[in-house]
């Protein structure tokens, strides 16, 4: 089976989604977000400085929202530096593995090379190890037919992995 297509910007950002959370990022996150929310919290309640207390929520909240929005603008601006983001890539899917090529590169992928795969409602996305997103297909440039096809496959070769987050 053969899949082409130009990725746009918002299959990047889908594709990106299915990317698994670092640990290692999450626990950051409690460390730096958690006690500035706390000691705000308790500066509020009780008899504290109130005025304290509002900054160090806002402290908690900003680091929250950097914590979410900074990596993804960081991905944004990588995707649109990269000179073959949005070219046209061809898929070849067979038995034996998974075929791609663009004008920029030509790489060939045995099956074993993928530990799982995930079916959202716009891609199907291969995983190369727990943490990492390897190829994906956005559904809108297949037919149904192809759609089934492709799950198929998938569910014969590789493993399904959970949507959960």
């Amino acid at each position: 089976m053969e899949i082409r297509y130009a990725p746009t910007a918002e299959d990047w950002e889908h594709a990106d989604r299915l990317r698994p959370r670092s640990a290692w990022n999450v626990f950051q996150f409690i460390l730096t977000f958690a006690p500035f929310g706390l000691v705000g919290l308790m500066l509020i309640s009780e008899e504290g400085d109130l005025t304290t207390g509002l900054v160090f929520l806002g402290i908690a909240f900003a680091i929250a929202f950097a914590g979410y929005e900074v990596p993804r603008l960081q991905r944004r601006r990588q995707i649109r530096s990269m000179p073959y983001a949005t070219e046209e890539r061809i898929y070849e899917l067979d038995q034996k593995g998974v075929k791609a090529s663009t004008s920029f590169f030509k790489v060939q992928y045995e099956w074993g090379a993928f530990t799982g795969y995930r079916e959202t409602d716009g891609l199907f996305v291969l995983f190369s190890s727990p943490y990492q997103v390897g190829p994906w297909f956005p559904k809108r440039r297949m037919p149904p037919e192809q759609v089934a096809e492709l799950r198929r496959l998938l569910e014969t070769k590789l493993p399904a992995r959970a949507l959960s987050r």
